[in-house]
């Protein structure tokens, strides 16, 4: 496919319907996590991608804008 990891992630996210926040420094890092948006992800691929267990937890009253 010829894409980086972080590619890959962040168009999952974006096929997900998540709301993607990618962030670098490296101008280089930034046009990569922009050149999500003229190709998917294959079906077996977004399959493995969401087979994947996260164990992600928040806290019930978590709020990024006052969050440290």
């Amino acid at each position: 496919m010829g894409k980086t990891g972080a590619q890959v992630l962040v168009r999952w996210s974006i096929e997900k319907g998540f709301v993607t926040l990618p962030k670098s420094v490296k101008t280089a890092r930034l046009l990569e996590n922009a050149d999500v948006f003229d190709w998917s992800l294959p079906k077996e691929a977004m399959d493995k991608l969401d087979a994947f267990e996260s164990h992600w937890v928040t806290m019930p009253a978590w709020d990024p804008v006052t969050a440290p």
